[in-house]
């Protein structure tokens, strides 16, 4: 939090149904995602069911910025923790400075 106010704004899920690589996912949004839904009533989160692709979690912030994380062959307990470090982390000047400087091909 940043002057008790919740960064964290949105919190999008993926999924996939039929991948393997999804079981501690599944076994997070049965289990964990209610309880972390409410501990946190400012964060909307949002399930998306994508068959074909690996689990990842996508963090949108307050000021605008966001992060992806692939939580890939992970189990619950893991993937609990990564949401927990999604919702309490800050971006940092070094953050900040490392989106600025990248260089795309439609650059040169």
């Amino acid at each position: 939090m940043n002057r008790g106010v919740p960064q964290l704004k949105k919190l999008t899920v993926r999924w996939c149904n039929w991948g393997g690589s999804s079981r501690g996912m599944i076994e997070f949004i049965q289990h964990g995602l209610v309880p972390f839904a409410r501990e946190n009533p400012s964060c909307e989160i949002v399930t998306e069911l994508k068959r074909g692709r690996h689990p990842c979690l996508f963090a949108e912030y307050v000021r605008g910025f966001d992060k992806a994380v692939g939580v890939k062959n992970r189990s619950a307990q893991e993937i609990s923790a990564v949401v927990a470090a999604l919702r309490d982390s800050r971006l940092s000047a070094i953050d900040l400075q490392i989106r600025a400087t990248r260089v795309t091909i439609e650059s040169f």
